[in-house]
């Protein structure tokens, strides 16, 4: 399934099996920036995390581009609410863009497909994603395109919990 192209050149699509390698080995560390290794680790350990548990409420979006692969990819999942209520919400696990190809619009794009998936799948309530407080780039992003309120994460003073959600269209 083919959610959208950017530019007719970069599409955004349901992970596959035949991504795993490119999955595993993905790079979307910033030197320098500590903040940016545990993303790629979330992104890179989801492949096999998922095939593990096959039940597990887990999804990849990957941004695929016909020359160079695999450029962008979102693990997003069904969330628990709390451990003693069944109700899950929607949740962005990690999100990475390859440095090269960054301020292209494939985060916001990803990040949509991602809510709109967990919409039809049936998982209600806006989309919850922790961002490191240094990740200037993600919180703009998210305040400017998606509307969404960040407050300081309780738990880790280092992080924001954005709320944000997808608006219906009448």
């Amino acid at each position: 399934m083919d959610w959208s192209t950017l530019g007719g050149v970069v599409t955004i699509r349901a992970y596959q099996s035949s991504d795993h390698d490119q999955v595993r080995a993905f790079t979307c560390t910033t030197p320098g920036q500590k903040y940016t290794r545990e993303p790629q680790r979330v992104i890179r350990d989801a492949p096999d995390e998922i095939a593990n548990d096959p039940s597990d409420e887990t999804w990849i979006a990957v941004a695929d581009h016909p020359d160079v692969g695999i450029v962008g990819v979102i693990v997003y999942q069904a969330q628990p609410v709390g451990s003693e209520d069944p109700t899950t919400r929607p949740y962005i696990a990690s999100l990475g863009v390859r440095r090269d190809y960054r301020r292209q619009g494939i985060a916001t794009m990803l990040k949509t497909a991602a809510m709109l998936d967990m919409a039809d799948r049936g998982i209600e309530g806006p989309t919850i994603s922790l961002v490191n407080r240094r990740n200037i780039a993600m919180l703009r992003l998210n305040e400017t395109r998606f509307h969404a309120i960040a407050e300081r994460d309780l738990d880790d003073p280092n992080d924001d919990v954005i709320t944000a959600a997808i608006e219906p269209v009448d």
